[in-house]
């Protein structure tokens, strides 16, 4: 799964390996929280205009954002930053559903074995753990989304608002593929057999020669979602003393669909003929819907899987996450980053 590293064409010129980017400052109270990261995404747009042509992959290398229920957002976010301003996060033990896996075993055996316990694992995890501070991801909460086509065959603007994302519970991993040098490279296949998104939508534009506009709710339907998901892994000494293995920013994602349906309601003011006739064309070019909205749909789904990968791996050290840690630090594959501040 790892061929196609080299085609890949970052909007930063940054590999995998590249330098981490700086997280936007924290908002002040009277700013909303989610308007830093709308600023970011404009940049990351500006950015990704200057790749080259033809990457099947996203470079996403703005930091992960939570995506809780607005009651769990706050307590999330308190414990986030206190973390980090220690500089270190507590040591926990695995969780009880994650069986851990050796790390003597060739690249392969060890692939295979993190297979299983992802199986295993992603059912429970993404119903949310307290401790961990994961976040229930039925649904998953969104900000916005995003279908910018001005000069596209649809040639409109839909934005979606109050995002609820249903069925990712059901995710099914199919490949798990780990490299250990010369740098630590983990690859995740899955898919998701049908994913419901409930929104609020406001919709300007043309389609063909019929200006459309209109808001109110909308409801997308993806059949079949697959997911690749790559990240770098870096073994980083922590300020107590333990090793973490901790996934970089800049993932590499892909998602594709075998399908997608959308009914948006109460379009040209809630005639029902123009709005039949626009679901069904909308639903007839469902392909070039979905490659306007993939982009921000995109996002949201790796900054989900980043953050449920950051809540295992960066609260539990190497020598509880994993089998046989205290020999693998003798090989040539144990080089660890100190951000121990000299501790």
């Amino acid at each position: 799964m790892t061929r196609f590293l080299p085609s890949l064409s970052p909007a930063t010129g940054q590999g995998l390996a590249g330098p981490s980017p700086r997280p936007p400052a924290r908002p002040p109270a009277s700013q909303p929280a989610s308007r830093p990261w709308h600023k970011s995404e404009r940049r990351d747009k500006a950015a990704g205009a200057k790749s080259a042509a033809g990457a099947r992959y996203m470079y996403l290398g703005a930091p992960p954002r939570r995506h809780s229920p607005p009651s769990m957002l706050p307590a999330a976010t308190a414990v986030l930053l206190a973390a980090v301003a220690a500089g270190a996060w507590a040591a926990l033990p695995l969780p009880e559903y994650v069986r851990p896996c050796s790390l003597k075993i060739s690249d392969r055996k060890f692939s295979q074995c993190a297979l299983e316990r992802a199986q295993e694992v992603m059912p429970k995890a993404l119903k949310g753990d307290e401790k961990y501070s994961i976040p229930s991801f039925d649904p998953l909460y969104v900000d916005r989304l995003e279908v910018i086509d001005g000069k596209g065959p649809l040639g409109m603007q839909l934005l979606a608002s109050d995002v609820k994302i249903h069925g990712l519970p059901k995710m099914i991993v199919s490949t798990v593929t780990h490299i250990s040098k010369p740098k630590h490279i983990d690859t995740y296949v899955a898919s998701v057999p049908e994913v419901t998104v409930n929104a609020k939508y406001n919709i300007s534009g043309r389609i063909l020669l019929l200006p459309i506009v209109g808001q109110g709710n909308v409801v997308m339907k993806f059949k079949n979602l697959k997911i690749t998901y790559q990240f770098n892994g870096e073994i980083e000494k922590r300020q107590d003393g333990e090793f973490y293995y901790v996934p970089q920013p800049g993932a590499l994602l892909d998602v594709e669909v075998d399908g997608m349906t959308v009914h948006l309601d109460n379009l040209f003011n809630g005639d029902k003929t123009l709005v039949e006739t626009t679901n069904q064309f909308l639903n007839t070019e469902w392909k070039e819907v979905f490659e306007s909205l993939k982009p921000s749909f995109t996002k949201e789904i790796s900054r989900m899987i980043t953050n449920l990968l950051n809540s295992i791996y960066t609260q539990v050290p190497m020598k509880n996450a994993f089998l046989d840690f205290d020999e693998f630090m003798k090989t040539d594959r144990f080089q660890p980053i100190d951000k121990s501040g000299g501790r």
